[in-house]
């Protein structure tokens, strides 16, 4: 079976799904996510080697009893040798060299489940199946066209195995909720959980959690976990083989939903992996608006500076009618190319690639003051606020056929960061909304300065210590 009809036939079995699924249902539909994964949106919290599970796309549609979740997955072995470890990147091998790639597509239907339901406790469990293909699934063009549109080398890497199979797959979640407070329309709850997923001849994972979720009258908004992650290879594939050997052990998460937009993350603890996801809820743009005030306003923008652009997320709270409220600010590059004409054209066969991984998570105060000339679509605001930054500079070996070993990571440096910002906020509050999201949007221009410079030449210079920067955010508010 060709690539080209293994799709066809995934997606004719998600429509059988989704419309056998709704009509089960006696619910609308809840939810219609678009997700995008990559290891790249990282928080600057962990590496980005452009490896291993590597990039995803999905959709997950929801209703009141029942969920589909479609995903396509790129897992990649840009190079390795047996011998060589993940937690110590200076063990040496000789061993034979290889590389890989594996496609994956997954459909995975369910039931939501809440087994017990009382004032103070919930049992809620998702029991899951459903169907696998992995192989050659012609997702090597996407990454690559990818790749050329944000001017990197292409993964030219040979398939570990190019025919296509499937496999059955089954799954269980199991939460317990635990409310400790409740406070406005707000609930806080401490939740102990599990999960547990086998696909046949391919991979078996179990989690077991514990953390805290934060979740309003119409979802849940904010989740912080920490555990210990098992996964176990049934492949024979080495792509595969080497996957699950990274996402073994102690890890943590957290998650941020708007409603209308959201994001999670996780991060081994015992090695550089992470992996996170940004999606959009599309059933939101056809909600009525529910939005009542943004207690809460969650941004994701584009910064510009001379060091490296890079994502920017923030989150504003405690707001008040004054003006001021409290910013929590974090942006970062996680694996940037340091030469970047090495990105775009290095046969990285014969050189490694100099990365380096920066970021900058602070504190501080905004204040706003809406333009009454122009009906508030126009509110300057100046924000300042003082943290610490983190860089680390990597040279990625692991594709270098000659060598033997997989990395060298220099000691990491920081330094404390104070940060002035001063823009304009476009959009009045509550003009634009999607169900429970107020959507604005923010030009600014700013400055970081650093206690000790950011120096990757060895010669700092004043912009090493004082890095000038401009961008854009889209803001999504919405009331807890």
């Amino acid at each position: 079976m060709g690539a080209g009809e293994s799709m066809k036939r995934i997606f004719a079995f998600s429509l059988i799904l989704i419309v056998v699924l709704a009509a089960a249902s006696s619910a609308a539909l809840d939810s219609a996510r678009i997700v995008f994964g990559n290891d790249k949106y990282a928080f600057g919290l962990s590496r980005n080697d452009d490896d291993q599970f590597s990039y995803s796309e999905a959709v997950s549609l929801e209703g009141d009893l029942w969920f589909v979740d479609i995903s396509l997955d790129g897992i990649t072995n840009k190079g390795w040798r047996e011998g060589w470890s993940i937690y110590d990147e200076s063990v040496r091998s000789d061993s034979d060299f290889s590389s890989g790639r594996v496609d994956r597509a997954e459909i995975m239907a369910g039931l939501r489940l809440d087994a017990v339901d009382v004032s103070f406790y919930t049992l809620h469990l998702e029991p899951s199946a459903g169907l696998v293909l992995s192989g050659n699934l012609g997702l090597a063009a996407i990454q690559n066209w990818m790749h050329g549109v944000y001017g990197i080398h292409s993964v030219e890497l040979p398939y570990d195995r190019e025919a296509v199979a499937a496999h059955a797959s089954g799954a269980i979640g199991i939460d317990n909720d635990f409310e400790i407070i409740g406070f406005s329309d707000s609930v806080l709850s401490a939740r102990i959980g599990g999960y547990a997923e086998g696909t046949v001849g391919m991979l078996s994972t179990e989690r077991a959690y514990a953390g805290i979720a934060l979740r309003n009258d119409s979802h849940e908004y904010f989740t912080l976990s920490a555990g210990y992650m098992f996964t176990q290879d049934w492949s024979s594939l080495p792509t595969i083989e080497l996957y699950a050997e990274y996402v073994n052990g102690p890890y943590f998460g957290f998650s941020i939903d708007t409603g209308l937009f959201g994001l999670d993350y996780f991060s081994m603890l015992n090695n550089t992996y992470g992996y996170g996801h940004i999606y959009i809820d599309a059933l939101e743009f056809f909600r009525a608006s529910s939005w009542r005030e943004s207690d809460v306003v969650v941004s994701v923008g584009r910064l510009f500076s001379t060091k490296a652009g890079c994502t920017e997320y923030e989150i504003e709270t405690f707001r008040m009618d004054n003006g001021l409220s409290l910013v929590f600010k974090n942006r970062g590059v996680n694996g940037y190319a340091i030469d970047r004409a090495d990105a775009e054209s290095a046969d990285l066969s014969e050189t490694g690639r100099n990365k380096i991984t920066f970021t900058v998570n602070t504190l501080g105060v905004r204040y706003g003051w809406p333009l009454d000339v122009t009906k508030e679509w126009v509110e300057p605001y100046v924000k300042a606020s003082a943290g610490f930054a983190f860089w680390q500079q990597t040279l990625l070996l692991n594709t270098v056929t000659s060598g033997n070993h997989p990395a060298e990571t220099s000691s990491g440096n920081w330094a404390f960061a104070f940060d002035a910002e001063a823009g304009v906020t476009l959009i009045p509050e509550g003009a634009l909304t999607f169900g429970a999201a107020s959507v604005r949007a923010s030009l600014y221009g700013g400055v970081t300065v650093l206690s000790k410079a950011l120096d990757l030449s060895g010669s700092p210079d004043f912009l090493d210590y004082l890095i000038p920067r401009c961008g854009f955010t889209v803001g999504f508010g919405f009331d807890v």
